[in-house]
Formats: structure tokens, sequence, C-alpha cells
């Protein structure tokens, strides 16, 4: 689904969706279901709700949310806010000053480049953990919300690490890795975002509805600002040249309706009904205000949203027969363009690990309009790691596990290059696993919607190690029960060299006065040989 210029509002369903804001100040909701939204420019909403969800703001100031599910919140450009609900999410700030509140489940949290607010709280993350793992002193702040104080605090070092704990409940809000607990102090912390307070308005300035509509009209309304409290505020009823009346007999029942946010509530819908009648009149209209702010809110700018009913009466004209002379109106069939199918291939398909080649995944459309831009998201797997065994170049990469690449106009088919990183670790040849999945403008090819790359390693084992017995004779009595029979441990020893790999020895039976399968039963194949596999330590 797809925005364009203009605040738009856009609604996924039950299923997968993949919501595009476009340009202006747009509201996205995925709903249930695995979703991507993506606000794009001008200052976005983005709800996630249930479901596995990523949210991707790009450009301007914008507000990211999620209810459930494990989630991936991504700010992009400008000063964002991400709020998180159940589940175990990753929150990344990306550029600019961004606000990261932690929340219920295992959480990790990275502010990005700029200096960003990390909010703690009592109960926020529901007896977990979170972990902020780029906290820079001196740059970031980290947020108390409600009666929590710096005085209430206690820091300990666990590692590497910096564990913040309240010291009378002994709740664990948050770790900072990679930081160290004695540099950490007052000046770090600010209640400043307490001060920030809720702000309420209207997300559009008008809609219009039928006069004989079913349902009456959803009217959206957005919460900014501060998410921390329960607010609210009245909406108001005006007269224009449609009237109310509480009991009747109007056009509209002009009765205030209270809305409430409950905290980290950022949007609901309020719904205007109107009265149908038999009068010829026109379209008419009125108006709804906000006023009488509670705990704490203020009114937004956008306070004022006007109703347009469009009547459904039409008056009685005589009906005039068709003129004989015209020849009919012929409306020709409207086509429907071809969808636009994208598959996915790689060439070569093996590089070296420290080679110049570059594995080069090409994505071939086929149909749909070519006049059309539209943003393509792959998903990367398989056993090599972005940033460790490759780079991704000529594509985004906006998470871990996702990236993206736009498809130009006119084009036919567009390439992105996996630049292997080399190392001097022995190691096993890496796959790189990349999947097409549908999405909005196109279709993804089911018999050519994965590529796989291979990263071959380059570099040469280590020395062996050596291995020896633990000593030189073993003795073991001869037992007389068959079902439970005595038997000799032999232990074999591996020198240091070979820790972190896992490496075999064979061990070779030799007969001497003993006989096999009489005096003893070998363990292993018929060649009376045996091995042993020693794993990484």
């Amino acid at each position: 689904m797809l925005g364009f210029r203009g605040s738009d509002s856009l609604q996924g369903n039950g299923e997968n969706d993949s919501l595009i804001g476009g340009r202006g100040g747009d509201l996205l909701q995925g709903g249930t279901g695995n979703d991507s939204l993506f606000g794009e420019f001008g200052n976005d909403s983005l709800e996630g709700d249930l479901g596995d969800d990523f949210l991707f703001g790009n450009e301007a100031e914008d507000l990211i949310t999620d209810s459930d599910g494990n989630d991936t919140l991504y700010g992009g450009q400008g000063n964002d806010t991400l709020l998180n609900g159940e589940g175990n999410d990753e929150l990344f700030g990306d550029r600019d000053n961004d606000i990261l509140y932690t929340g219920l489940g295992l959480n990790t949290l990275a502010g990005g480049s700029g200096s960003d607010l990390f909010v703690l709280g009592r109960g926020f993350n529901g007896g977990q953990t979170d972990v902020i793992t780029d906290f820079r002193p001196g740059f970031d702040l980290i947020g108390v919300e409600g009666d929590l104080s710096f005085e209430a605090l206690e820091f300990l070092q666990v590692g590497n690490d910096t564990l913040i704990r309240e010291r009378d409940t002994g709740e664990e809000l948050a770790i900072l890795q990679d930081t160290n607990s004695v540099i950490i102090g007052r000046s770090n912390f600010t209640r400043s975002i307490a001060t920030i307070s809720s702000v309420i308005e209207f997300l559009d300035t008008a809609g219009a509805v039928q006069e004989d509509a079913t349902d009456p009209l959803d009217v959206g309304i957005q919460r900014t600002g501060s998410p921390l409290g329960t607010v609210g505020a009245t909406i108001f009823f005006t007269d224009g040249s449609a009237t109310g009346s509480a009991t009747g007999g109007s056009d509209f029942p002009n009765t205030p309706i209270e809305v409430i946010f409950e905290p980290f509530q950022t949007f609901q819908r309020v719904q205007i009904p109107v009265f149908d009648d038999a009068t010829v009149e026109g379209n008419e209209s009125f108006s709804l205000s906000f006023g009488e702010p509670t705990g704490g809110a203020t009114i937004g700018e956008q306070d004022t949203f006007l109703v347009t009913i469009e009547d459904d009466d039409t008056p009685t004209t005589p009906v005039q027969p068709p003129d004989p002379g015209l020849p009919p109106i012929v409306i020709p069939p409207t086509v429907e363009p071809d969808p636009t199918i994208l598959a996915v291939s790689v060439a070569p398909e093996r590089v070296t690990e420290g080679g110049t080649e570059s594995l080069v995944y090409t994505l071939t459309r086929v149909g749909g309009p070519e006049n059309t831009t539209f943003l393509v998201a792959f998903s990367l797997g398989g056993t090599a790691l972005s940033g460790t065994d490759y780079t991704l170049v000529d594509a985004d990469l906006v998470a871990p596990n996702l990236g993206t690449i736009s498809f130009p106009s006119d084009a036919s088919s567009v390439e992105f290059r996996v630049a292997p990183i080399d190392n001097s670790e022995f190691e096993a040849n890496r796959t790189v696993e990349l999947s097409l999945n549908n999405g909005f403008l196109y279709s993804a090819d089911p018999f050519n919607n994965l590529a796989v790359g291979t990263i071959v390693d380059d570099d040469p084992p280590p020395d062996p190690p050596a291995y020896e017995f633990t000593q030189m004779e073993y003795r073991e009595i001869e037992g007389n029960d068959p079902v439970n029979p005595s038997q000799a441990i032999i232990t074999v020893r591996r020198s240091a060299e070979g820790g972190q790999f896992q490496t075999r020895v064979d061990v070779v039976l030799t007969e001497g006065t003993a006989e096999a399968d009489i005096d003893y039963v070998p363990r292993g194949d018929s060649s009376r040989s045996s091995h042993s596999e020693f794993c990484p330590r």
C-alpha cells in the first residue's frame, strides 16, 4: 500500500502487509500480521501492532511504536521517538538526536549518531533487562520517569558492562554495554523527559460522510510529545450550515466526546455519526474542536476538523426520452496492467574471501508498468554475517538481516554487490542467502525468489595438535557377566594448539596375546580401529 503527496492514513489488515507513506506526514498502521512499514518523507507516525514487524521512519521526525511481537524499530534521519510494547524488540535510533524507551520483553537499544536519550522507568521492562549497546557518556543521556530518581539507583560492574538497578527493589532496569560503572554519575541522567508534555490534535483537517452512510465517519486523533501518563481532551461540536442537537431532529448529535489516551497509547479513532433525512438541501458542514485537556496535555495546532455531510436526496425531474438520432455510448473495458514479477539470481556463485571479486545479485522484472519506481525489500540469511563476513554495496542495509534497493523506472533489472571481508581466521565457507518476499507494486517469482552465494575461506588451517594416551598401560579384570561386561576406558589427550577447532584422531587396535572377539570386543569397524573427536573449547 503506497501513499503519495500529502498526509495519508494507511491501514493494513490481518495479513503480512507493506505500507509506504511517501511524502507528507503520514499515519501507517500495520494491524495484525508480520508487517513492513516505511514512513519515507515527512513527520510520520508508524504503528506495528501485533506480529513481528519492521518499522522504518526514514527522513524527518517520526514517532514509531509497536505493541506486541518481536519487532525492529528503525528511526532513520531526524529526531525520532521509538517506543516498544511487549516482545523482544530491537530499537535503532540511527542519525540525529533520538528518544528510545525501554519496554516489556528483552530488548536491544542502539541510539546511533547524535545525542540520544534512553528512558528508564519502574516496571517498563516486565522483569527483563534491556540492553543499551552504544551509550556514550558525555554525548547521550539516560532519562528517568515518574518518581524514579538518580539517588534511587545503583551501578554494578558486570564484566565490561554496567548494570543499572534500583537499590531498594532490586529491579534491573538496563545494561550499558562496554561501559565502566566508575564514570557513570548524575551528569549522565536527566529528568527533563518528564517536562515534555503530551500534545493532542486531529490527524487531518477535514473529512466527508454520506448522509445515508451505514457507518459513522472515523476521525483520527494522535498524541505526540511525551507518551507517559494518562491524558485526554474533549471534542466539541460547532454548527455550520448543518445543525446539531443532543435530542435528534437535526443533522448530527451535538454531544461532546471525551477522548482518553492511556500511557504509551499514541493514536485512536473517534466515530462521528450523522442523521439521514428526506430533504433536498445540498451538502452541509459542521466542525469539531478540541478543548479541556487533562493530565497535563496541551492541544496541538491541528485543533479543528471540518465535517461535510454529502446530501443523498435528489429532486424529482421528468425522464426525457433518448434522442433516437444519437449513437449509443460504448464504454471500453478496463484493462488491468500485468503485475510486476521479480526474480533474483547471483553470479558468480562462489567468491574467495581475500579476492577482489564480489557476489553480484541481480533482480529482474517481468511485466507491470515500466514507468514506475518502487522499493524492493529482501531478507539476508545463511551462515555469513553482514559487517563481519561481507559488506552490502549499492543497496541499503536497514537491519542486520534486511536490505532494500530502489528499482528505477524503465529498467528491466537492477543489481548490487556483496563484497567479502577478509580475515586471517581458518573457518568454514560461509553462505549468503538472499530471498525476496511479495511487496508493494511487485510479487516475487515463486520459482526464482532465492539466490545463494558462497564466500570461500582462503586461510590455511592451524598447525595440527599432538595426541597422546594418558598412560602407557591400562588394566581391566575379566568379567563373567555377558550382559554387563567390564570395559577398559582409554583416554586420549590433545595438545593446546587445536583447542579452538574440532579435530579427529584414529586409534588402531593391534592384537597381542589377547584375541579380538574372543578376549575382547573392539569398538569400531571391522578393521579394528576407532576414532575420537575433539570439540572446540
